[in-house]
């Protein structure tokens, strides 16, 4: 099958399976030099930088293109008249539907924590689902090791979803949630709220590093482990220093911090 793909590296394994399984890669869209994982893997297929408008849809399918797949693409696709199009979700839909839904996923929603295959629409993430599976969300799980337990999951189901014909299961519009786009207020610590609370912020963050005053003073924090304690401190400040990091007196407990 000739196949145009969009996505970016944290997805690679999906590309990389869909060249196993023989489908002939016709055209990337990528975005960002940072992406030289999939730019790799392209075997000589154009690389294009930026989303497609319907114009270079249309002339993929009219060169041969049959299917279009989706992979952490944070544009919005034209869905093709002729092609088949899917897009992989990082999330179990019709939970956590938006562009970056990790971070709400590890704070606020580990139920929707998972991977869906699902057919591609005008509107972002409410196509009928073609294969699913959920990822137990763990306390040793950052933004990005749960993005990488997802991006191995996701390629056995993207092959089981183009083997399949069938125009999938309709998602239950009752039990839509959405992810809000993380922003600055999502990444910021507030000491007071409870340790885990803390820590599952930091986590949420994970390599992009959550925000917050540490005896006065603003740091970035990529890293997080938290247990209830009994403590006199004030929130925000240094209970003991250990181990190249901190312990910061947070709600109900201690946080031990790293840093950059």
């Amino acid at each position: 099958m000739r196949i145009a793909f969009l996505g970016y590296d944290m997805m690679l394994p999906a590309l990389e399976r869909l060249l196993e399984d023989g489908h002939a890669l016709a055209a990337m869209f990528t975005f960002g030099q940072e992406c030289a994982g999939v730019r790799a893997a392209a075997r000589g297929a154009p690389v294009y930088d930026g989303p497609p408008d319907r114009t270079a849809i249309q002339a993929l399918e009219a060169a041969g293109v049959e299917a279009f797949v989706v992979a952490g693409y944070p544009w919005r696709v034209p869905v093709p008249r002729r092609a088949r199009a899917l897009n992989i979700h990082p999330s179990l839909l019709p939970l956590a539907r938006g562009i970056m839904p990790l971070p709400h996923i590890i704070l606020d929603a580990p139920e929707a924590a998972g991977v869906t295959v699902h057919v591609l629409e005008k509107s972002f993430d409410t196509g009928a689902i073609l294969a699913q599976e959920a990822v137990p969300v763990t306390e040793a799980d950052d933004v990005d090791a749960l993005g990488a337990r997802i991006a191995l999951l996701a390629p056995d189901l993207l092959a089981r979803a183009l083997a399949d014909s069938g125009r999938g299961t309709p998602q239950d519009a009752s039990r839509t949630t959405y992810a809000p786009l993380p922003d600055e207020t999502m990444r910021r610590i507030d000491w007071r709220e409870p340790h885990a609370r803390c820590a599952a912020r930091v986590r949420a963050f994970g390599r992009f590093g959550a925000v917050g005053v540490v005896d006065g003073r603003e740091v970035v924090i990529r890293a997080a482990r938290s247990w209830p304690a009994a403590h006199g401190l004030p929130p925000g400040t240094t209970a003991f220093r250990a181990g190249g990091g901190l312990v910061i007196a947070a709600g109900g407990g201690l946080v031990y911090i790293r840093g950059p």
